[in-house]
């Protein structure tokens, strides 16, 4: 064989490729679905902790008390109470979700929104052990939840900054979790394969 009867022979073969597919809007809604959905939340966390308050200030608690109520019983009633109350939440939360995220496991996203509300319990729960006041508990917990939702927009900003360390601490306060957890449950979703 000598150089003049080499060839090189090119073909052009079709080859199956999956159909191109793009969601925009869970690209769109990444920083603001989750935060708007859980926002409405802060009603029934504000309420519970008021009431929660509202009783230690009255010292209603001790009256119970001294009538016979343990203290097993007492706790098992407002968690009962908002457990029922939190679950029928998720549960209408996943169902509007459910036209969003079609391809993601509802069970999951179910369990990501109760989870959530049961960290607003367990707060409320915390914050009730620090006061005595009602008003002043209360304002303290919406102050909180505003610095959380101000933090959350100073991280999204800056989160090509952030470093793995740092995000790892900011991520360990419930509403920011919930909300970067959710904006990859939106990534997942719009690119095809849901959670």
């Amino acid at each position: 064989m000598t150089k003049e009867d080499s060839q090189i022979d090119s073909q052009v073969i079709p080859m199956k490729t999956p159909a191109y597919k793009f969601d925009s809007f869970c690209y769109a809604n990444q920083n603001i679905l989750y935060v708007n959905l859980i926002g409405p939340f802060l009603l029934p966390f504000c309420r519970f902790l008021y009431y929660l308050l509202k009783e230690k200030e009255k010292k209603i608690k001790e009256s119970m008390k001294i009538m016979g109520l343990t203290e097993s019983a007492y706790f098992a009633s407002w968690l009962l109470h908002y457990l029922i109350y939190f679950t029928v939440m998720a549960l209408v939360l996943t169902w509007i979700l459910s036209n969003i995220l079609t391809r993601s496991n509802l069970v999951i996203v179910f369990l990501h929104i109760w989870l959530y509300l049961m960290t607003l319990f367990s707060f409320a729960v915390f914050l009730s052990s620090l006061f005595k006041n009602a008003k002043v508990g209360l304002i303290v917990g919406i102050i909180w939840k505003f610095f959380e939702n101000v933090l959350h927009d100073l991280v999204w900003a800056n989160k090509t900054i952030i470093s793995t360390d740092q995000m790892f601490w900011i991520s360990s306060i419930p509403f920011i979790n919930m909300a970067f957890s959710g904006d990859n449950i939106l990534i997942l979703e719009a690119a095809g394969s849901g959670v």
